[in-house]
């Protein structure tokens, strides 16, 4: 439908712009190429997503088996917003990374490019309606942000973060994927809002689903640096490029409390959109309190 492809656009140029740059600099080694391409990549897709705004509607109530996505994607407002947070980021992140790498005469393409698959990931994060398709945007970024650590192979500090993060992080996509099989053998389900009618009509395995649910918890709570997952971050901060350091601190914390409220909003507090706004904004800061300790 021609209508689910306008609410694409964003996804769809962002992955296209990451391949095709990373081939770009396989061919032609341009650093002002690259870099101003990337540029360009993150401008047209924040621009895109004021245009996907207006289509999503129309695909609001199709049935899964009719959508390009077979309902592994979700489009609503909130989502684009988040989108525009995460590529807004990207760009004030690539701006300010140029001169720094070339503070530290070291100017690699392959930086800017990671810029856009991170951004891609977040992305695919806050569109999910899956429990695999969170898992893959999870991962993605941080993939990307494993490699970012440790851009500057010469700096001890950066291998060092790097392959803390590397370590720790596949060490919690452990819990996350376990906790992920657990919800599915106990529902039969991965789609949130078949999960979210399981949860309020009582049909699930409780213990089996519990299991799970503290699992992928565990698993967010690390991306997050939630206490008490939170040792990894002052080292990896500490040791990554300051402008990554404040994508991941960012962006990257953002998209993983993005997971969060997706596994509380569908999993935990399965309500219709107007009951779930009644949280008081003291119960919200509470809770942004307790993240963030």
């Amino acid at each position: 439908m021609i209508y689910e492809f306008y609410a694409l656009l964003p996804l769809a140029i962002l992955s296209f712009s990451s391949l095709l740059w990373l081939v770009i600099d396989g061919i032609w080694k341009n650093k002002s190429l690259n870099f101003w391409g990337t540029f360009a990549s993150l401008v047209i897709t924040f621009v895109s997503i004021f245009f996907s705004i207006q289509y999503f509607d129309l695909i609001t109530g199709i049935a899964r088996n009719q959508l390009v996505t077979k309902g592994f994607l979700s489009f609503n407002g909130f989502s684009y917003y988040f989108d525009l947070v995460f590529v807004f980021a990207g760009i004030l992140t690539l701006l300010s990374s140029r001169d720094y790498q070339r503070a530290k005469y070291i100017e690699l393409n392959e930086f800017y490019t990671l810029i856009l698959i991170a951004v891609f990931g977040m992305m695919i994060i806050s569109h999910s309606n899956n429990l695999l398709t969170l898992f893959l945007g999870i991962e993605t970024m941080s993939l990307s942000f494993y490699v970012l650590a440790g851009f500057f192979r010469k700096s001890n500090e950066g291998v060092e973060s790097a392959i803390k993060y590397f370590l720790l992080g596949a060490f919690a996509t452990g819990f996350l994927v376990y906790g992920i099989a657990f919800v599915y053998g106990a529902t039969k389900s991965l789609y949130l809002d078949e999960l979210s009618v399981l949860v309020q009509n009582g049909s699930f395995q409780k213990v089996y689903f519990t299991i799970g649910l503290v699992l992928v918890l565990i698993g967010l709570a690390f991306k997050i640096a939630a206490f008490p997952f939170h040792q990894w971050a002052a080292d990896v901060y500490t040791g990554s490029p300051t402008t990554v350091a404040g994508f991941m601190s960012t962006a990257g914390k953002a998209s993983a409390i993005f997971g969060l409220y997706l596994i509380a909003r569908y999993l935990i507090f399965p309500f219709s959109g107007i009951e779930f706004a009644k949280f008081t904004s003291s119960q919200v800061q509470l809770v942004v309190a307790i993240i963030s300790a």
